[in-house]
């Protein structure tokens, strides 16, 4: 890979990329193609759900229940998207209980009624 673009187009949901490949009969040159990059997946990789992640000016932050089961807002850093499923790089513990619905309305302190979803 000899050029990316780090702008993602949301159009399309595709990044440009260019690759140089070694001359071969089944392909023509300055084609369009398709191309899937595997990325490797660690093992201790913490995912929630994407809906969970709110934005604030430039900082990403989940509710989360506190001990006292009252709303915080957690700060942190995300990584890569799975699916429906959100890569969290810092700022969440394992045992941390994330707010998946009603975001919109929590205010810091607001107590919470839990209703407990299995993670996948």
């Amino acid at each position: 890979m000899s050029f990316t673009d780090n702008a993602f187009d949301p159009q399309t949901l595709t990044y440009t990329l260019k690759l140089q490949l070694k001359a071969s009969p089944e392909l023509a040159a300055n084609r369009i193609g398709r191309v899937t990059l595997e990325l490797p997946i660690s093992r201790d990789l913490m995912l929630i759900p994407d809906k969970a992640v709110q934005t604030e000016l430039t900082d990403r932050f989940v509710w989360i229940s506190s001990q006292d089961g009252t709303a915080q807002k957690a700060k942190v850093r995300v990584g890569r998207l799975f699916g429906s499923e959100r890569e969290i790089l810092e700022g969440l513990k394992p045992e941390d209980t994330v707010v998946l619905s009603a975001q919109q309305k929590l205010r810091i302190g607001t107590k919470l009624r839990s209703i407990e979803e299995k993670a996948q």
